[in-house]
């Protein structure tokens, strides 16, 4: 929930200081269907590595199979040992079963850049602004926990 401007910032300070970096962007669930997965291109720029935090709903691993065919070094799920669950981020975590399925898709990505020919808008843009929902729920954070520029 970064703007450019912020990573740019960050990503120097780490990698002036000899650190490697990988960069992860975020697709929290989007209401216009995108997940701007050509971020990661820019992300790229910055950091040796990058991938994909993916908040997707939990049986929906369209982005992250996405995301791998696009060169995507990292993928980030949230976890959950068993269905149904009580935990607040279950409806974006994948499960055992759902975690297979991933690991088993991962071997050939390939497959998965036919989604994206098929349907090019939910690739978005490389530094699209960030989305209205996204900004305020980044200005919920940060009026929680403080801004750290």
């Amino acid at each position: 929930m970064s703007e450019r401007a912020e990573v740019e910032r960050a990503a120097a300070i780490v990698t002036g200081a000899g650190r490697d970096l990988v960069l992860l962007h975020c697709n929290y669930p989007l209401a216009d269907g995108r997940w701007d997965l050509r971020r990661m291109s820019t992300l790229r720029d910055l950091a040796g590595s990058v991938g994909l935090s993916d908040h997707s709903a939990g049986y929906d691993l369209r982005s992250s199979l996405l995301a791998i065919a696009l060169g995507a070094d990292w993928i980030e799920r949230h976890f959950v040992l068993s269905r149904p669950s009580a935990a607040r981020d279950a409806p974006v975590s994948i499960d055992p079963e759902g975690l297979a399925r991933l690991v088993a898709a991962t071997r050939d990505p390939e497959p998965h850049l036919a989604l994206a020919e098929r349907h090019p808008e939910i690739l978005g843009e490389a530094d699209r602004p960030l989305s209205e929902p996204v900004r305020r729920l980044r200005e919920f954070y940060v009026g929680r926990w403080g801004d750290n520029r």
